[in-house]
């Protein structure tokens, strides 16, 4: 570790590994802490260290952070084969991370969550690097679960996930929302409302798009070709893109159709209506804009978190619950119209929804973690005062 001093290369600061990504849910998390950090400690180095997935490649350059990418792969639902094959694939990514932060000597690694978090923490763990771990979902996923008996501290974003790690190590803070988000959801509000016209729906179905909001979205827009206030902005992933975009077309509705955003606070804050899965980054994001939405769960996530997360929204009085087994194109273009009608009602959800955001979560985690890194220096002290 650094420990603050002078290093080898020149250089004097602290040096973060923020480990793991794979996609949006877990990346842009780890961004805005990454961000948090930088404004606390300008002279902070941080490093992302995960697997290369299209998303990380497409997203981190962008950012001005360093990257480098390990091997691993998911262990949980495979068949014995394939679980063998990801043992092994982890085995070797350790020995890649241990080298990699032998040479980076970070002061801590943060580890964000999905199975490319595992080869940088337990490498970590092994060296004796201070490692602390964020969880974005209600239901905590199996690689934090197992992480955490190797961490120092525990982020969660919801209290009720605070009984299912260590008492001792967990914190509250919530889901750190990127800085563009926070920044969009300071300048919207009445500036949004004046110049509102229309209706305007986004749909986003994750870092990867979703093909059943998809095909039920474009069998709405036959019911919905008449108005012509819509608008939609359509996030559809790489490989729906051209059917999206040509059934737009066809119904002549009003559209910006794209395989991916990078401008995703513009696009929130156009919007009136979400029509969304419920992963942690987009129910944070959502929360902290005030931003009514019709959360469709995967229903294949990991013990359907997904559905939890979007369940406290729905019980809050914020969000739509909507099972994807439920989800149907005459269906949803009847919801898109009463919220185009109700506006009025769209506001309360919105109301409701800010009540619970914690837009402060990424200043809280990196203060945690620099307290944790001061707890961790002084332990070091004290035990070689006493050699």
């Amino acid at each position: 570790m650094s420990d603050g001093l002078m290093d080898k290369d020149g250089f004097m600061g602290l040096k973060i590994i923020v480990a793991g990504g794979a996609t949006g849910g877990h990346l842009f998390p780890g961004i805005a802490i990454a961000e948090e950090i930088k404004s606390e400690r300008p002279e902070s180095r941080v490093l992302f260290v995960s697997t290369g997935t299209a998303i990380e490649q497409r997203v981190l350059p962008r950012t001005g952070f360093d990257y480098h990418w390990i091997a691993a792969e998911g262990i949980k639902g495979r068949g014995l084969a394939a679980k063998i094959r990801a043992i092994m694939k982890l085995a070797t990514g350790v020995y890649a991370a241990v080298g990699l932060i032998r040479q980076f000597r970070p002061d801590l690694i943060i580890g964000v969550g999905s199975y490319s978090s595992a080869p940088a923490v337990i490498g970590g763990w092994f060296l004796g690097v201070p490692v602390a771990l964020h969880e974005q979902n209600a239901l905590p996923g199996i690689t934090n679960r197992l992480l955490s008996r190797l961490a120092d501290r525990v982020f969660v974003s919801f209290q009720k996930t605070t009984d299912r790690f260590p008492s001792k190590k967990v914190r509250v803070t919530g889901n750190p929302v990127r800085r563009e988000i926070l920044q969009a959801m300071a300048s919207s509000g009445d500036k949004r409302a004046a110049e509102a016209v229309g209706f305007t729906v986004l749909i986003v179905g994750g870092s990867q798009g979703a093909r059943r909001i998809n095909e039920a979205v474009t069998g709405a827009l036959v019911y919905l070709k008449d108005r012509r206030d819509l608008f939609f902005i359509h996030q559809t992933g790489t490989s729906e893109e051209p059917a999206v975009r040509a059934a737009y077309q066809q119904a002549g509705v009003a559209c910006r159709v794209q395989s991916f955003f990078d401008d995703m606070a513009a696009c929130y804050d156009r919007a009136d209506l979400l029509i969304c899965r419920s992963g942690a980054t987009t129910v944070a994001e959502i929360l902290c804009l005030g931003k009514p939405a019709i959360l469709v769960p995967f229903p294949f996530a990991a013990d359907d978190h997904q559905t939890e997360n979007a369940r406290a929204l729905a019980e809050a009085g914020g969000a739509e619950l909507l099972p994807e087994g439920q989800l149907s194109a005459p269906g949803l273009a009847e919801k898109i119209s009463y919220y185009a009608v109700h506006r009025a009602r769209l506001a309360e959800m919105g109301q409701r929804l800010k009540a619970l955001a914690r837009p402060e979560a990424g200043r809280r985690i990196a203060a945690e973690c620099l307290t944790l890194l001061a707890e961790s220096k002084k332990r070091r002290a004290y035990g070689q005062a006493c050699i």
